[in-house]
């Protein structure tokens, strides 16, 4: 069986939070890589978006709804490229 057909594939968490922090941390290379900390009510998540400066429309405070595979950088939990939508706060 080839190595590809091993790979086990984990669907896709969908996690609600409110956006901690939006920072740009620096990266070997030259690709800026966009990092936001969800916390969903019990841990941290972090939100990777790899090339981008910045998301029109997102910001520290706002609740989110993120979609997206966790993984695993060091002692992170991490989604890169999440599916994001910003939930209407009451009021």
């Amino acid at each position: 069986m080839p190595p590809s057909t091993k790979i086990l594939r984990a669907p896709p968490a969908l996690v609600f939070g409110t956006l901690l922090s939006m920072t740009y941390p620096p990266e070997e290379g030259t690709q800026r890589v966009l990092v936001a900390t969800l916390y969903d009510g019990t841990d941290t998540l972090e939100l990777r978006w790899p090339g981008r400066s910045s998301i029109p429309g997102l910001s520290v405070g706002q609740r989110l709804e993120v979609e997206g595979t966790v993984g695993r950088v060091g002692e992170r939990t991490v989604i890169i490229n999440p599916l994001y939508h910003v939930i209407a706060g009451e009021g």
